[in-house]
């Protein structure tokens, strides 16, 4: 038996996921990294990707500098 696997053209991340990566991305290229007020998705494979741009989670111990750049993740504020 055989089975066809077929991706549709639109696969990918939703519009707001989309938006509030490509924002992560930037920070970490020309800003040199940020922070995101949890996983900015549940994907682990990007969430490790935007922590080698310095793009991190904000925990309990992070104490914020000013002119530091916070991320809201796409699911929003808990």
């Amino acid at each position: 038996m055989s089975v066809d696997i077929k991706i549709a053209e639109s696969a990918g991340f939703c519009f707001g996921v989309k938006i509030a990566v490509d924002s992560a991305i930037k920070a970490g290229k020309e800003l040199g990294g940020a922070y995101t007020n949890g996983p900015i998705i549940h994907n682990k494979q990007v969430v490790q990707f935007l922590e080698k741009l310095n793009v991190r989670q904000l925990d309990e111990e992070t104490e914020l500098k000013e002119g530091d750049t916070v991320i809201i993740r796409s699911h929003g504020v808990p």
